[in-house]
């Protein structure tokens, strides 16, 4: 039997309980890709106050990681719609 397909995203931003539907589409994603285990292992990175992995079944996970220039730090950028880095690149990525 083939390796499954491993696939990394990184969305740039938040996730949390009020999160908007970029993120909520990738939770379904994540929820939808656990169900073949054999065909996927799938990594998503969101941004999140500290560094850490979420299971979400044995193929899927959750990397949060904290944004290296963020919305928050600028308050012209505060509009309600939560919080996104703005860095150009994310260091903790270079490794992949």
């Amino acid at each position: 039997m083939p390796q499954p397909l491993s696939v990394a995203v990184f969305i740039c931003l938040e996730r949390q309980p009020t999160a908007g539907r970029e993120v909520k589409w990738w939770e379904r994603f994540a929820e939808a890709a656990s169900h073949y285990p054999d065909r996927v292992d799938l990594t998503i990175y969101f941004l999140g106050e500290k560094r850490q992995t979420l299971e979400v079944a044995a193929n899927v996970r959750y990397q949060l990681l904290p944004p290296q220039f963020s919305t928050h730090s600028l308050e012209m950028m505060c509009q309600g719609a939560g919080m996104t880095d703005v860095a150009p690149l994310h260091c903790a990525l270079q490794h992949y």
